[in-house]
């Protein structure tokens, strides 16, 4: 029976070859895309889920409050982690992390490369593999180093990596303890090497302060313990151990499980809820999305030929056929159809993936040996071969056989139709994606045009470090006298990143709630306003060449300023809890110092202090000079007092660009699906003005006999068509602006929705649908009218 069925099935899809190459094509590109998407979100959802103990790790988190609003951070004061794992039963173990960059030797062999500092409980903690050395994985000698199964290879070819020595920096002398495999990608953790605690205490010094957060700390809790209760018992820790500082009153703890680190990483109100989880729904909804486009594509197909299989119907009926019979064939047919459906988007999707990943930069892969894969594309198959031919087969099994044979089937031509509906429905969901794309790239346009507050133009900057560290005067001075560039200043952090966020600060007025008032803090050691374009707008730079006490000088930006509700600052005093003490300058203009979406930050930039090193050099290039033949010139300065490390340089223009890439990746993304959407909802229509110009053919002959003109005959075939995506604008209009306006609430600085997006959705929509109708339609109105009529 089965076989039967898969016979006659195979003939009616091979007796209208055409109808099903737009069928095979539309639902192959629909189930390729939900696959792409697929295999996006499962990616996303496994990012730090795969841990030994997963389900029993969590990260300390601090909650506080800037101008009486919450937010929270994920960094930790440094002594935090020892005190967690002695004072609380509760807690099995507990790390800390710091993330750095060094350069690791064998020799010739140099590597500049990313790695962390840890403590000893890490590996087990994570469930790291161990290839070879201590398989518990505990790291704390100061002079041991773990090191990746690819980072080996790297040093030391085939060679076995246990035991051997290398140089960190060219000054520190570590032992190979430990080759680790390489950690997956579905972590969060990605480093080549890793260097225990005491490693970290020995070269930066051990860090007690319990007001300053500069580390990660990770705790592992028993099999028995309750978060709830753990999470309350510390949650005023630092509070605790800073009982007289004002500035930390405020500051609370709390928890946050591994399963949600990626999926909820944002803050917003002091909570954290959103990140990934934002573009794991909008890419599942556009995945399902598409499925449905592609079986609205189908039963649309199918039901135009509603008159054509009628008759057939009506002959198996009296031939002795039952319904139930009949709608297993056509369901039958549907699957089948599903199923080359599906083997083409496998196919597809196996073609597409590199050049997927190369575009998107991701590391997408189709494991044919994953059962996860195969589950997903039975799935979709069955739900797709199923749902798309459900409504075909039970429509068109229930026709009469004696009216059929008669020739009195009448087929609804009513105002509203079931395919009126669906191409309603189908052409909604394209014109929705496409206002969605155009709203997030206006988004993504409005803050790179931004006024930024300094000039990024023939800006650069290089990290110090090595000999420059030592050296850094001598190479700042040879700088300015080789005439490569015109200005020249060292920071802690490139201005471009993210400047630390420090409180605890009083001055002329303040009261104890605005200690509890965050600025950033940026400092430079001269011409800060000369290398970043930024204007002065009261006071001056800080000069210590001219002004010895600049020592202590301080710049503020207008958004500093205001939160000090000080009329006149320049000359003022700051102070703060750690006898840091500055006096005010000169003030500048706001300036972009993180994200380009959020609002202003205020900043504090400092003059030279002891206590913020020299870690970064901006210099500003000479416009008269070539690009790249200054560059080298810098590149000779720099090797000359620093000959163990490469000449490493960031243009600033091309940083703060990378700042766009996660807006740049969503809306390329949801563009090639809303081109994706249309061209499975066009592949419809075609088939549909087809079908109709055929059954049409002789109304269309008698027409022009009566003196129809061609532009008359056309505008009749495309306005069953053109109705529905007018209508299909009307209602994916607002539905796009509720989920856009949603959106852009995460945004500080975002700009207004307006009518333009929505203007041009619809329209390109409607020219491509007139195009596509017209394309289908234009033959059969201009065909000679007598071969229409010659039977009649």
């Amino acid at each position: 029976m089965i076989k039967n069925y898969l016979k006659t099935a195979w003939r009616s899809l091979w007796k209208n070859k055409s109808f099903s190459l737009l069928n095979i094509l539309g639902l192959s590109v629909g189930i390729a895309a939900t696959g792409l998407l697929f295999l996006w979100v499962q990616k996303e959802l496994s990012i730090d889920r795969e841990y030994t103990y997963a389900d029993r790790l969590y990260q300390v988190y601090n909650r506080d409050l800037n101008q009486g609003a919450p937010y929270t951070f994920s960094s930790t004061p440094n002594p935090m982690g020892p005190v967690l794992k002695t004072d609380y039963p509760e807690i099995e173990d507990v790390t800390r992390t710091s993330e750095n960059s060094f350069f690791i030797a064998n020799g010739e062999r140099r590597f500049k490369t990313d790695g962390m500092f840890v403590d000893e409980g890490f590996i087990s903690m994570f469930g790291f593999p161990v290839i070879a050395g201590d398989k518990s994985g505990n790291l704390k000698t100061p002079g041991d180093i773990f090191i990746t199964e690819s980072f080996a290879r790297k040093l030391y070819g085939s060679e076995d990596a246990m035991g051997r020595m290398l140089t960190l920096n060219d000054t520190n002398v570590l032992k190979v303890a430990a080759v680790l495999k390489d950690p997956l990608p579905t972590t969060r953790f990605q480093f080549e090497f890793l260097l225990p605690w005491a490693a970290y205490d020995k070269l930066f010094g051990p860090y007690t302060s319990w007001t300053g957060n500069n580390v990660k700390t990770y705790i592992l809790l028993k099999k028995q313990a309750d978060p709830d209760v753990v999470a309350d018992k510390i949650k005023h820790i630092t509070a605790a151990h800073t009982a007289q500082d004002n500035s930390t009153r405020n500051l609370t703890q709390f928890l946050h499980p591994a399963r949600l680190w990626h999926l909820y990483s944002k803050s917003e109100n002091g909570q954290l809820t959103d990140g990934a989880i934002s573009k794991v729904r909008i890419f599942m909804a556009v995945g399902i999305l598409m499925v449905v486009i592609a079986c609205i594509n189908f039963v649309n197909l199918t039901t135009a030929r509603t008159e054509r299989k009628a008759r057939e119907v009506g002959v198996r009926k009296v031939a002795g056929a039952r319904r139930y019979g009949l709608i297993l064939q056509f369901i039958s047919e549907s699957l089948l159809l599903s199923l080359l459906s599906g083997i083409i988007a496998i196919l597809l999707l196996l073609l597409l993936l590199p050049s997927f990943n190369r575009l998107f930069d991701t590391a997408l892969e189709l494991d044919v040996s994953s059962g996860g894969i195969w589950i997903f594309f039975t799935a979709i198959i069955l739900l797709s071969g199923v749902g798309a031919g459900l409504y075909p087969a039970f429509y068109l099994s229930s026709f009469a056989p004696a009216r059929v044979l008669k020739g009195r089937l009448t087929i609804a031509r009513g105002k509203i139709s079931l395919r009126k509906v669906l191409v309603v429905t189908q052409f909604s969901f394209a014109i929705a994606l496409i206002i969605c794309t155009l709203i997030i790239k206006k988004q993504m346009n409005y803050a790179q045009q931004r006024e930024m507050g300094y000039n990024k133009d023939q800006l650069l900057f290089s990290p110090v470090e090595g000999m420059a560290i030592k050296n850094y005067q001598m190479i700042r001075q040879e700088l300015l006298q080789s005439g490569a560039v015109v200005s020249v200043t060292g920071s802690q952090n490139p201005v471009t990143g993210f400047s630390p966020r420090y409180f605890g600060f009083h001055w002329e007025g303040s009261t104890e709630n605005d200690e509890s008032t965050s600025f950033h803090l940026f400092n430079a050691d001269g011409s800060f306003t000369q290398t970043f374009g930024t204007r002065i707008i009261a006071g001056r730079d800080i000069d210590v060449q001219r002004f010895p006490t600049d020592s202590t000088a301080v710049l503020l930006n207008e958004e500093a300023v205001k939160l000090l509700h000080l009329k006149d600052p320049v000359g003022k005093k700051i102070g703060r809890t750690d006898d840091l003490h500055l006096h005010i300058v000169g003030v500048v203009k706001n300036y972009i110092s993180g994200s380009p979406y959020s609002r202003i930050e205020p900043v504090m930039i400092l003059g030279p202090n002891p206590d913020f090193g020299i870690s970064t050099l901006h210099y500003k290039l000479n416009p008269a000079r070539p690009v790249p033949s200054t560059i080298a010139q810098i590149g000779s300065i720099f090797k000359k007092y620093n000959p163990g490390y490469p000449f490493e340089y960031t243009f600033a223009d091309q940083d703060y660009a990378k700042k766009f890439a996660s807006e740049q990746n969503l809306s390329s993304l949801i563009g090639l699906f809303s081109a994706l959407s249309i061209f499975i909802a066009c592949l419809g229509l075609l088939g549909l003005a087809a079908y109709m110009a055929e059954t049409r053919y002789k109304e269309i002959g008698i027409r022009k006999v009566l003196g129809a003109s061609v532009s008359g005959i056309l505008l009749l075939l495309a306005r069953d068509f053109v109705k529905p995506v007018f209508i299909a604008a009307l209602i994916a209009s607002p539905v796009a602006w509720w989920i856009m306006t949603r959106w852009l609430q995460g945004y500080d600085y975002r700009t207004a929705i307006g009518w333009t997006a929505f203007a041009i959705a619809g329209g390109l929509v409607f020219l491509i649908a007139v195009v596509t109708i017209i394309s289908q339609t234009l033959k059969a109105a201009v065909s000679n009218p007598s071969k229409a009529l010659r039977s009649e």
